[in-house]
């Protein structure tokens, strides 16, 4: 997780000559902002993207490759996570 973060800020920080360039063109400070947020944005949502299929292509592969056994979700390990997560109640 933290070096995708790092990647990111490295990204933003060796486009700065590119920025400065954009800046002497006439782009805005807000303008400049808007796009380096939809930069990190699509990187995000690219991420997203190929994750997702790749998380669903590899369990259909799984899926296929073993297909007698059930498919099964654990719910329970979440429950469990947002139960110790509230605070408790005291009870008299």
């Amino acid at each position: 997780m933290f070096r995708r973060v790092a990647n990111i800020a490295s990204l933003c920080l060796c486009k700065t000559g590119d920025y400065a360039i954009q800046r002497l063109i006439g782009l805005s400070p807000n303008g400049l902002m808007k796009l380096i947020l939809t930069q990190v944005l699509s990187f995000v949502l690219y991420g997203l993207t190929v994750g997702i299929f790749l998380g669903l292509l590899l369990t259909r592969m799984m899926a296929v490759i073993d297909e007698g056994a059930p498919m099964v979700y654990d719910f329970f390990t979440l429950q469990g996570y947002w139960i110790s997560r509230q605070k408790l109640k005291k009870k008299l």
